[in-house]
């Protein structure tokens, strides 16, 4: 569920992007509602530094009013993010660190996770990109040598659907992904074709204010018309 919502959350400038100011020194609630029956499995609260990029995010996973987990954010000087941090029971002690690497022109080219946070990578993912700056390829890779490369995802862009990654799994399926922007560059739809047979298996939408801040994310999970999965963004700004 935690990738899932981390997908919705706004970044800043680490991720390419220009900064997002409508969320300097923000607060950001989202509540998620699984089922669309009204009643909240989950509360996400995420704080926002001047930049409008996330520094902290709590979550009351059981709604109760009670945060049991926290994600810690890290910036170099030059406003990367470089590490974030997860502590999975709130009991103050990291479980997980993700660390960011980039190259000279501030693209991000590797993404490394130390399950344990003992100093040694269990999974990373690595990014190339195109002369003229477009991501290319995305490769997943696993293992404590980091040798096995477990699936690799390849990056196209066209005008009908900006943008589309497909997803190769040795020996098992391939899946397309492909993402709809709005006239501002925002991701509005995106839809998921797991076997390239024509047949969307799930979709999701995504709603924004006019300050591009998200206001609601509906998952289709089996791509029915239907949603299933509703998460919906509240903010506190100065």
């Amino acid at each position: 569920m935690l990738l899932l919502l981390a997908c919705a959350i706004p970044v800043g400038p680490s991720d390419g992007g220009a900064p997002l100011l409508p969320l300097a020194n923000c607060t950001g609630i989202m509540q998620f509602d699984a089922g669309l029956d009204g009643i909240l499995e989950g509360q996400w609260t995420f704080f926002y530094n001047r930049f409008g990029e996330p520094e902290t995010a709590t979550y009351d996973t059981q709604a109760d009013g009670k945060d049991d987990s926290q994600m810690r954010y890290l910036y170099d000087d030059r406003d990367r993010l470089v590490a974030r941090t997860w502590d999975g029971n709130g009991d103050g002690v990291m479980e997980t660190r993700y660390t960011y690497h980039y190259d000279e022109s501030d693209r991000l080219v590797e993404l490394r996770e130390d399950m344990q946070d003992d100093g040694h990578d269990d999974r990373r993912r690595t990014y190339t990109y195109g002369e003229t700056g477009p991501l290319l390829h995305e490769y997943a890779w696993s293992g404590e040598t980091l040798s096995t490369m477990t699936y690799e995802g390849s990056y196209s862009y066209a005008q009908d659907f900006n943008s589309a990654i497909v997803w190769h799994t040795p020996g098992a399926t391939t899946t397309r992904v492909s993402r709809f922007q709005d006239e501002r560059g925002l991701l509005i739809h995106e839809e998921t074709d797991k076997n390239l047979d024509g047949v969307l298996d799930q979709a999701e939408d995504t709603l924004w204010d006019d300050e591009r801040r998200i206001l609601q994310v509906d998952k289709d999970a089996d791509a029915n018309g239907s949603a299933d999965y509703r998460s919906t963004w509240h903010y506190d700004c100065p």
